[in-house]
């Protein structure tokens, strides 16, 4: 069966991109433990060879799809926020989280395998320095800080942090469960996204 491209990664190399795909598609419906580099390059339609003048790794091309996905999300988030004042802004931003798991999906699913392919070392400084650029949220914090839409950092970062793993917990969930949570609480997988979204817009505004 010859594989579709969809050129979803955006490399300068095709080559790489197809591989990349390749590999991305074997993770989100096989498992990250059971992807080869012989299945990548089989389902890619290449060598070896290739893929070596491009990865080191089976590793090492997960790792660039997750932080390729990572970044894309930030940036779809950055660029679709709105608001008059920062906490209007950060309001807008809980909302997207439905719009980013309905239009990534596959995306998310990607995410948390990778998360129990590879525990991250806390001082992984390659990791570190990606987390630190993706998790753009204390920008919008010291800016409602100064339009004085958010009155206490300290609190409302906390609440802010807690409400953003929830609902990214959640949908990593979601992506791999959801018929399950649906059979368990009879509720279906967007129900209680938009629950737990409602929550937190519950929560922020306290305080």
């Amino acid at each position: 069966m010859s594989f579709k491209h969809n050129y979803k990664f955006k490399d300068e190399s095709e080559r790489k991109n197809t591989l990349m795909e390749a590999a991305f598609d074997l993770a989100v419906n096989n498992g990250m433990d059971k992807v080869t580099v012989v299945d990548i390059v089989n389902l890619a339609e290449t060598s070896r060879v290739t893929f070596y003048k491009y990865f080191d790794s089976v590793f090492d091309i997960l790792w660039e799809i997750h932080r390729s996905i990572l970044g894309e999300i930030t940036i779809f988030l950055k660029d679709n926020i709105h608001g008059n004042n920062a906490n209007e802004k950060i309001h807008s931003l809980i909302d997207l989280y439905k719009q980013l798991y309905l239009e990534r999906f596959d995306d998310i699913r990607f995410t948390i395998f990778f998360d129990c392919y590879h525990t991250h070392r806390a001082d992984d400084e390659n990791y570190l320095d990606y987390i630190i650029y993706s998790y753009f949220y204390d920008e919008l914090i010291n800016e409602g800080l100064q339009d004085g839409s958010i009155k206490n950092n300290l609190s409302f970062r906390k609440k802010l942090a807690i409400q953003i793993n929830a609902i990214w917990g959640l949908m990593q969930r979601l992506s791999v469960r959801k018929d399950h949570i649906q059979i368990e609480t009879s509720y279906d997988a967007i129900e209680i996204l938009e629950g737990l979204i409602e929550n937190a817009h519950i929560i922020l505004n306290i305080g």
